[in-house]
């Protein structure tokens, strides 16, 4: 079998036998860290919220109960308008997204570069280099559909807010109210924050995994789940399976596609890989 871009294997051109693959490991903390930085993200919508929202609000209240059952004025659809302006501008002077979204593709990519190195030296007791032409495009392509995600996340955070404030002058609700209704939205926020971050990290974790495997020649690979509570019925029947790289299960996809997937691809090896 041919190997692309392989540049070093010690040990390469003699029939080895083989060893069980190492337990796979999740990059739970590379999840943590973008998890992190995400509710950072939402800190700062909060920050803002609080510099430029709240202390107008009550006031905002006022006036626009004053005319009850009758459109919003004109002077707070207009204070409004400027306060958000505000708070947008302020989010676009406090958060890169390209920077977070940079950071935590490059320590998914270190995290699951090990994990593979350190798979082959077990399996096969050598030391291996490779070229991965294949790999800027990649991150690349995570990086911008994460910043994506992240420009979203914000971006309905603070149309979900602005909603939730012009809905409560509509029913005449008392600035507390209101107050309590944008802390729910921030809190969904938090929570939209950590599904990013978790189902993103397993995603690239698994896109990574695949693709240094079938570089390396590899075909087919074992499934296998984070053996817990939390793994749905569907990965689990997977368990110990074989699949092809090329045919991927139809309603999961490979391990790590769907969505909040914790489950790896274990490499099918051959004892002939690196045999000639």
């Amino acid at each position: 079998m041919e190997l692309k871009h392989i540049q070093n294997i010690k040990g390469a051109n003699k029939r080895i036998k083989l060893k069980k693959p190492l337990k796979p490991l999740h990059p739970i903390n590379q999840e943590k860290s973008y998890q992190k930085d995400l509710r950072h993200v939402v800190s700062q919508i909060k920050k803002a919220i609080d510099k430029y929202l709240m202390p107008e609000l009550p006031s905002l209240v006022v006036e626009a109960n004053k005319n009850k059952n009758k459109p919003i004025l004109d002077d707070v659809n207009s204070d409004m308008n400027r306060i958000f302006k505000n708070i947008k501008a302020s989010l676009d002077n406090s958060v890169d997204e390209k920077h977070i979204a940079k950071l935590h593709a490059a320590e998914v990519n270190k995290f699951q570069s090990n994990e593979w190195r350190k798979q082959i030296m077990h399996i096969f007791d050598i030391n291996i280099f490779t070229n991965e032409p294949w790999l800027k495009d990649h991150l690349d392509a995570w990086v911008q559909a994460n910043v994506g995600l992240i420009t979203s996340l914000q971006d309905n955070a603070l149309s979900q807010i602005q909603y939730q404030v012009q809905q409560g002058f509509v029913q005449g609700l008392r600035h507390e109210s209101i107050s309590k209704n944008i802390q729910e939205r921030l809190d969904v926020a938090e929570s939209r924050a950590d599904l990013i971050g978790r189902d993103q990290v397993s995603k690239l974790n698994g896109q990574l995994n695949e693709l240094r495997q079938t570089d390396l020649g590899i075909e087919e690979y074992i499934w296998n789940t984070a053996h817990d509570e939390r793994v749905r019925e569907s990965h689990a029947e997977k368990d110990g399976e074989t699949f092809s790289w090329d045919d991927p299960p139809e309603d999961t996809g490979h391990p790590g596609e769907d969505i909040n997937c914790r489950c790896i691809a274990l490499p099918k090896f051959s004892e002939d890989l690196f045999s000639e």
